[in-house]
């Protein structure tokens, strides 16, 4: 009987250790319960006195408690062995914490950090006889399924030392078994629901699945790397995640999480972030300016997953990672009052703000679509930015400080399409180690000419100004900056250029209309059109840009905007309007 103890315990271990924390979770180094007691069942009476049953239910109970260090009862509705089919069949089951060892743990201040309730549907295992669970020290199962667990996980970080227990599972149950062997675990329809105890947040994932084969518990693999949680083979998956942001602006979804541990993979498949309002809708729920992002993301992949290190540190350590396919879409409405952004915004301070510590050697960007919109104040229209088939890689990213104390660049490179025509390249540096400050280095540059009305999406709602001909050449930008401002040098080559100014239609609201001559000459819009000049003198302007609102890539476009407004003779307070 000591064997079917020992096999449903390390069913509990496993399923726990879907999670986090398996070598710390169930195990209290050094603790022996003065209060606690043996659970008790609510075993049906037995049949007979061969019924091995109540033996069997007081085995595990008994080994349970002794592998928890006291910490944990199991109870058991029933449990059927058939002894000619090799199967025991567990009904209703559950592993509790004992109060009073909690309570005497805590006084002790040995208490884990994480505390757990499991409670299962059923468990049924295949290819146990009850002659060898008597007799041997040795198990080999075909197959063992939980069904409909769920899994209550209580956080709360103590500061209190705690005593490490350096042994291996196989040697805490050396004394019990040489051999523990399982075909395959299958775990379906669980729920974990893991409870913050120092935020009061409760996050639930729903409808996990857990497969494990060829789980190999013995001195041969105890210290094997290449298993995960003894297994060959293991892959979890969790389906339907949905959790609204703080500002009960947006839903975080996920439709599907795919981890393939020995693998080291990590797969996660329909990303979305999803705004609560449509565009007018959102505006009437903010106070301030503030962008509305719509983003969704086919799929996202991790390669070389450190699993230990995610599982027990909350740390995510990978080699590199891929996204395909993304689409990303902002919103910016002017009309309403600036004040009251978030300064700190830009991507290197996210990356700090996020909850787990992260450290991604190199992200590679696929195929992603990117379209900037903005209401502009000055016109009473929208304008649109789009880049298409954007192609990028990340480098460094990370917010763990030793990594960043080995380098304190994160480098980003990105390809795409201009207005859907025009290839331009971007080069991004963010300063890690400063990150506080914003600090951040860009360089963009066109890699072809284009014709000028090609941006009049842009160019007439955001800077009230037609282009009715003219030829772009070359467009560079190197762009340095903080929180608060972006300086640097534009140069924009381009012949025959040609701008009509335009203000709005008091007639027919949300239209523009070209202005006289004369508020033409009254507003100074002096037309340069063309650079290099008749005499081949070329113009690299300086531009300065001071940041009140707006994201990290509006503050890219913004300074970059005024380069060219000083190229071309425009005033360069269209950019602030």
């Amino acid at each position: 009987m000591k064997k079917i103890a020992v096999v449903f315990l390390v069913i509990g271990l496993l399923a726990i250790s879907a999670y986090v924390y398996l070598n710390h979770s169930l195990s209290t180094p050094g603790f022996t319960p003065a209060l606690a007691k043996d659970s008790t069942t609510a075993t049906k009476p037995s049949e007979s006195i061969l019924d091995l049953k109540p033996k069997l239910v007081e085995k595990l109970q008994q080994l349970v408690k002794q592998g928890s260090g006291g910490l944990y009862n199991l109870f058991i509705y029933e449990l059927k062995p058939d002894i000619l089919k090799s199967t025991v069949s567990i009904s209703k089951a559950a592993l509790v914490p004992d109060t009073a060892a909690l309570k005497q743990l805590e006084q002790s201040k040995k208490l884990p950090d994480e505390i757990f309730r499991i409670k299962t549907d059923s468990i049924w295992i295949d290819g146990l006889g009850i002659k060898d669970i008597l007799s041997k020290d040795v198990i080999d199962v075909k197959t063992i399924h939980i069904h409909r667990p769920t899994i209550d996980v209580y956080s709360k970080k103590r500061s209190s030392a705690k005593t490490g227990d350096s042994k291996t599972l196989y040697q805490r149950l050396t004394d019990q078994m040489k051999h523990i062997g399982i075909g395959k675990v299958v775990i379906q329809n669980g729920t974990l629901i893991h409870h913050n105890l120092e935020k009061n947040k409760n996050t639930k994932f729903n409808d996990i699945a857990i497969n494990l084969t060829n789980i190999v518990i013995d001195s041969t693999t105890q210290f094997d790397k290449k298993r995960f949680l003894f297994a060959k083979d293991a892959e979890l998956t969790l389906k339907n995640y949905a959790v609204p942001t703080s500002n009960n602006l947006y839903t975080f979804k996920v439709g599907i999480i795919s981890i393939k541990a020995t693998q080291q993979l990590l797969v996660a498949r329909n990303i979305s972030l999803n705004p609560h309002y449509n565009k007018q809708e959102f505006q009437s729920h903010i106070q301030t300016q503030k962008e509305r992002f719509d983003i969704s993301i086919p799929s996202v992949e991790f390669q070389t997953t450190d699993w230990w290190s995610l599982i027990n540190n909350e740390t995510l350590i990978a080699t590199s990672a891929q996204i395909n396919k993304a689409d990303v879409r902002i919103y910016l409405d002017r009309r309403k009052p600036s004040g009251g952004t978030d300064m700190k915004n830009f991507p290197h301070q996210l990356i700090m703000k996020l909850p787990l510590k992260i450290a991604v050697g190199k992200i590679k960007v696929n195929d992603l679509d990117l379209v900037y919109e903005e209401f502009s104040k000055l016109s009473n229209q929208r304008g649109k930015l789009y880049v298409d088939n954007l192609q990028g890689t990340i480098s460094n990213f990370t917010n763990i400080p030793a990594v960043i104390k080995r380098n304190g660049v994160m480098k980003v490179s990105a390809a795409g399409l201009f207005m859907h025509a025009v290839p331009a390249e971007l080069t991004l540096y963010f300063d890690l180690a400063n990150y506080k400050t914003g600090a951040f280095s860009a360089n963009l540059k066109s890699k072809k000419g284009f014709h000028g009305p090609i941006v009049n999406s842009i160019a007439e709602p955001l800077g009230a100004f037609r282009i009715k001909r003219g030829e772009l050449k070359e467009l560079t930008a190197s762009i340095s900056g903080n929180n608060y401002k972006a300086s640097g040098e534009v140069l924009m080559l381009y012949n025959d250029l040609h701008v009509t100014p335009l203000k709005q239609d008091p007639q027919n609201p949300g239209e523009l209309k070209k202005k006289s001559v004369t508020s033409f000459i009254a507003n100074s819009f002096v037309l340069k059109d063309e650079n290099p000049s008749k005499d081949g003198q070329v113009r690299k302007e300086k531009a300065e840009f001071s940041r009140k609102s707006g994201t990290f890539f509006n503050m890219i476009w913004k300074t970059t905007f005024i380069g060219i407004l000083k190229t071309i003779g425009a005033p360069e307070k269209l950019a602030y309007q």
